[in-house]
C-alpha cells in the first residue's frame, strides 16, 4: 500500500465541488446557506485533516440539512434524512490526526432558532461550545451559529438543538486518517487488486448495480474491502463462510432496498472506521449470524425510519467484539437474537460477546436489547461496558403501551438460559423504561408469538456503576421490569445485582424502590434473590 491519497479520483470530486461554487477559502463566519450542504474536498498539505464534498451523482438528496459545518474553515457535506417525528437527522465525516488543532463551526437553518445546544456523549473530548463571534471589537455573535474544537480523532460527536431529541440532530464523525490508502488511476475509480484481494473504492460516487451488474457484492474467502475517504459506495456487502477478511475505510456505505452489511458463518472478520447509512428503507441495517472471532471498531450506523430498521443484528455468534461504534436506528440499536426454527437447547448459543464504548440512539424498540426471539441454546458472557445511550424511546405510535421494552433489556420468548450479564459504567443520557428483564408469551400485541415450553432462567446478571440522568415524565419513566415465567416451566429471574445504580442522582437501595415493578404475589416469588451494592 502506498500511503498517498487516492489523487485521481479525489480531482475529479473536487472539480465538482469548485464548479459548484463551494470555495475552500477559511471563512471564519458562518451563516447558514444551502448552497454549502455539498461541503468541499479538502486535504491539508500536509494530510493533517481532510473534508468531503457529496459526490455529484449521489441520489439520495430530498431531505436537505438545515445545518452547514466547517473544520478549520472547510465545509463538510452533509447527509440527511428525517426521523419518524419529522425532525431531520444529519451525519458528516472528517479526517484529522492526533495533535491537529481542529475548530468545528455548526450553523443552524435562520428558520429554527438555537435557543440551547448541548453536546454528547457526556465524556467527549471537546471544549465548551460557544456562540460564534461576528465582530469581536463590538461584542456580537451568530445567534444561530456555535463552535467548538475537537482535540483527538475517533470521536462521535451528537449536537442537540433546544433540548429536543425528536427534532432536529447533528451527529459528527471525527476519524483519525487512514495512511493505508491505496493510489491507482481507473476511470471507474474502482478495483480489486489481485496481489491483495482487495476491492478499493476510490473518492466519489459508486453504484455497484450499475458498476459490477449486481447491487450486492458478494465476497469470496480471503478477500478484502477498502472504501476510501471521500468515496460512497451504494449497494451492500455480503459474505457467507469467509475467514480472515477486512471491510474497511473511512468511506460511506449507502442503500434503499436492502441490508448495508450480511455476514454469515463468517470467522476472523474486521469491520473498521466505515460509516453506514440506511436510507428510508425498513429493512436491518448489519446483520451478523453464526459468525466467530468478529471485530466491528470505529464504525457507524445510521437507520432513522420507522421501522424494522435495526443497526446492529446479531443471531448466534461467539467470541465477537465491538467497539467504539456509533449507532442511531428507529428501532433496536442492538439486537441478540435467535433466529433458528429448533428448540432453544438444539441450537448454537450467543456466547462471549463484549461491547465496548459504544454510543447507541433509538427511537423505538431497545437499546440494547437480547431477543425478542431466542432460539439459542444460550446467551451467556455478554457484556456493555464503558458506553453511553444517548436517547432510548420505547415506541412512537404506542408509548407507555408496551412492557416487552427498555433501553436495557432482555425479551426472551422462547425459554432459554441467560446468564453472567454484565452492564458496567454506563450513562443513560435520556430513556423511557430503563431496565427489563422478563419472559413473555409474544411481542408487538400478539403478532411474534413465543413459545415457553422449554426451560429457562434469567441469572447472574450485574448492573455496576449504571446512571440514569434524567426523567421523561411518562407512566414508565426509569422503571425496572423484572418479570420470571409461571407456568410450568416455570423460569425464574435471580442473582440479579445493582451496584451502584443510580437514577437522577439516588442510588438504588432495594427492592421497595418505586422503579422497581415484578411479578411476584404472595405466594409465588419468580424474582428472587436481588442485590444491592
Amino acid at each position: 500500500m502506498i500511503n498517498i491519497r487516492l489523487l485521481f479520483s479525489a480531482l475529479l470530486v473536487s472539480v465538482f465541488c469548485i464548479i459548484a461554487g463551494r470555495a475552500t477559502e477559511p471563512n471564519p463566519r458562518i451563516v447558514y446557506d444551502a448552497s454549502k450542504i455539498v461541503g468541499e474536498d479538502f486535504t491539508a498539505p500536509d494530510n493533517s485533516f481532510a473534508t468531503h464534498c457529496i459526490p455529484e451523482e449521489y441520489p439520495y438528496r430530498d431531505t436537505p440539512s438545515i445545518f452547514n459545518v466547517t473544520v478549520n474553515g472547510k465545509y463538510l457535506g452533509i447527509y440527511s434524512d428525517r426521523n419518524w417525528w419529522g425532525g431531520i437527522v444529519s451525519f458528516a465525516m472528517f479526517e484529522f490526526k492526533p495533535g491537529t488543532k481542529i475548530e468545528v463551526k455548526v450553523a443552524m437553518h435562520e428558520t429554527v432558532a438555537m435557543n440551547s445546544f448541548e453536546i454528547l456523549p457526556h465524556n467527549a473530548d471537546v471544549s465548551t461550545p460557544v456562540r460564534c463571534d461576528h465582530d469581536s471589537t463590538m461584542l456580537k455573535y451568530e445567534p444561530n451559529c456555535i463552535s467548538f474544537t475537537i482535540n483527538k480523532p475517533d470521536q462521535k460527536i451528537t449536537l442537540v438543538f433546544n433540548e429536543n431529541y425528536r427534532h432536529h440532530v447533528l451527529h459528527l464523525f471525527a476519524n483519525s486518517v487512514d495512511d493505508s490508502q491505496f493510489a491507482f488511476d481507473a476511470r471507474s475509480g474502482y478495483l480489486f487488486d489481485k496481489t491483495t484481494s482487495t476491492h478499493y473504492f476510490a473518492p466519489g460516487y459508486h453504484n455497484l448495480k450499475a458498476l459490477t451488474g449486481t447491487s450486492v457484492l458478494t465476497l469470496n474467502n480471503g478477500e478484502n474491502v477498502y472504501v476510501a475517504a471521500g468515496a460512497v459506495v451504494d449497494g451492500s456487502i455480503t459474505a457467507n463462510g469467509i475467514r480472515n477478511s477486512k471491510i474497511g475505510g473511512r468511506g460511506l456505505i449507502v442503500n434503499n432496498n436492502w441490508l448495508l452489511t450480511y455476514l454469515e458463518n463468517c470467522h476472523d472478520v474486521t469491520i473498521e472506521g466505515l460509516t453506514m447509512f440506511a436510507y428510508r428503507y425498513k429493512c436491518w441495517s448489519t446483520l451478523f449470524g453464526n459468525c466467530t472471532g468478529l471485530k466491528m471498531t470505529n464504525t457507524n450506523i445510521i437507520a432513522t425510519r420507522y421501522a424494522s430498521v435495526d443497526g446492529i443484528d446479531i443471531n448466534t455468534c461467539q467470541d465477537c467484539e465491538w467497539d467504539n461504534c456509533f449507532v442511531r436506528s428507529c428501532d433496536d440499536a442492538i439486537a441478540i437474537k435467535g433466529l433458528y426454527q429448533d428448540a432453544p437447547d438444539a441450537c448454537p448459543a450467543n456466547r462471549n460477546l463484549k461491547f465496548t464504548r459504544m454510543q447507541l440512539w433509538n427511537d423505538c424498540n431497545n437499546a440494547f436489547g437480547m431477543g425478542a426471539e431466542t432460539h439459542a441454546s444460550a446467551y451467556e458472557n455478554i457484556s456493555l461496558t464503558d458506553s453511553e445511550i444517548l436517547f432510548s424511546y420505547d415506541d412512537p405510535n404506542f408509548h407507555e403501551q408496551l412492557e416487552e421494552r427498555s433501553a436495557l433489556n432482555i425479551c426472551a420468548l422462547h425459554g432459554t438460559y441467560f446468564r453472567n450479564i454484565l452492564f458496567e459504567n454506563i450513562v443513560v443520557n435520556r430513556c423511557e423504561r430503563l431496565i427489563g428483564l422478563s419472559f413473555f408469551p409474544d411481542f408487538w400485541f400478539g403478532s411474534l408469538k413465543g413459545n415457553q415450553s422449554t426451560p429457562g432462567a434469567i441469572t447472574d446478571v450485574t448492573f455496576r456503576n449504571v446512571k440514569s440522568l434524567g426523567n421523561s415524565g411518562s407512566s414508565i419513566a426509569n422503571e425496572i421490569r423484572l418479570t420470571g415465567w409461571k407456568e410450568e416451566p416455570m423460569k425464574p429471574v435471580k442473582n440479579i445485582t445493582f451496584e451502584n445504580l443510580i437514577i437522577q442522582g439516588k442510588h438504588l437501595k432495594s427492592m421497595k424502590d418505586k422503579h422497581i415493578v415484578t411479578n411476584n404475589n404472595g405466594k409465588q416469588k419468580i424474582v428472587s434473590d436481588i442485590y444491592f451494592k
